[in-house]
């Protein structure tokens, strides 16, 4: 079989197939979840972060089958391939149910909707991650109170076996702290909570978003949101 090559021909069965798939993912990991209630948390983190896995990879897979093998091509297409080819045409014919030709007229469609849906989750998804950046590039100078609280972090992250450098920042405008970034991670903490909590509170939010770096939730994050701008149109995404 030659080849799909346009882009409706690649994406729109795996795209509609993982509407079954999505919902069969969906149901195998709430159902492991059910079974497991009393089990660590690091295992349910783990079955969920594999389920969302799962969601981006099947439907990559479908795409690459579509490639090698498509389950089917427009007409338009396989005349311009044998065309490029040089074949000759031998077409075989193949039965197909009203619904499935009703499906592929409005392919077309499916996928230019599915497309600028992405664009626009992606641009969210880049926005998001603006704004966070630059919430830590413009953190307030707070002077010897900045540095005093940065050792702290600075020895805490060592208790916390983090080798990577955890840069601290303090900003006006913030109601709760912020932490971003994977090799060189910062947390952003509200300047109010330096007048309004203790040290040992304020050790205890320091001691939770080194734990989010510890585990690189951040990672996890950017990859839920990418598979997220991706299959936006799903619910068991969501």
């Amino acid at each position: 079989m030659m080849p799909a090559d346009s882009l409706t021909d690649l994406l729109g069965w795996p795209l509609l197939n993982f509407v079954w798939q999505g919902a069969l993912i969906a149901s195998v990991c709430a159902i492991i979840l059910a079974f497991s209630r009393n089990t660590r948390p690091q295992w349910r983190y783990l079955v969920a972060c594999s389920a969302m896995l799962i969601c981006l990879l099947w439907p990559a897979l479908g795409v690459l089958k579509q490639w090698h093998d498509p389950q089917a091509i427009s007409l338009h297409s396989a005349i311009q391939m044998a065309s490029e080819l040089g074949a000759s045409l031998n077409p075989i014919w193949i039965a197909q149910s009203s619904l499935a030709t009703w499906i592929e007229a409005w392919m077309p469609l499916v996928v230019s909707i599915w497309s600028i849906g992405v664009l626009l989750m992606l641009l969210r998804l880049a926005l998001g991650l603006l704004w966070v950046y630059r919430l830590g590039q413009h953190g307030n100078d707070m002077g010897a109170l900045a540095q005093q609280w940065q050792i702290r972090t600075n020895q805490m992250a060592y208790q916390f076996a983090i080798r990577r450098k955890v840069h601290l920042k303090f900003q006006k405008d913030l109601l709760s702290p912020v932490t971003y970034g994977c090799v060189t991670p910062v947390i952003v903490m509200p300047v109010s909570l330096l007048t309004g909590m203790s040290p040992e509170m304020i050790e205890a939010l320091l001691a939770h978003e080194l734990a989010h770096i510890k585990r690189w939730d951040f990672a996890v994050n950017f990859l839920q949101n990418l598979v997220l701008s991706l299959l936006f149109y799903h619910p068991a995404v969501w």
